[in-house]
């Protein structure tokens, strides 16, 4: 399920969130969110999934909205390449 930035935040708000990962992809980074409750992990997503090109980007996201612990998962993170916008 794809959350927006607002329901994103209710969730963080509420208590709902155990872990975040940043998962390496062609271009950049994605935010995969996983719930307490056990269900799939969730991406932020507006109309797609929503990529950070950069860490630190990312990390200064993060840190706005009170994460400051998360996970980095890099095997599949090339920088070189860029997604395909289908």
């Amino acid at each position: 399920m794809n959350y927006q930035l607002d329901q994103f935040r209710t969730l963080l708000a509420a208590g709902g969130v155990s872990a975040v990962t940043a998962v390496g992809m062609a271009g950049g980074y994605r935010l995969s969110i996983q719930p307490k409750e056990g269900a799939p992990g969730l991406l932020l997503s507006r109309r797609q999934e929503r990529r950070f090109a950069r860490l630190d980007t990312l990390a200064a996201f993060l840190r706005e909205e009170g994460i400051a612990r998360w996970h980095v998962q890099a095997d599949h993170y090339r920088p070189a390449q860029r997604a395909l916008i289908v």
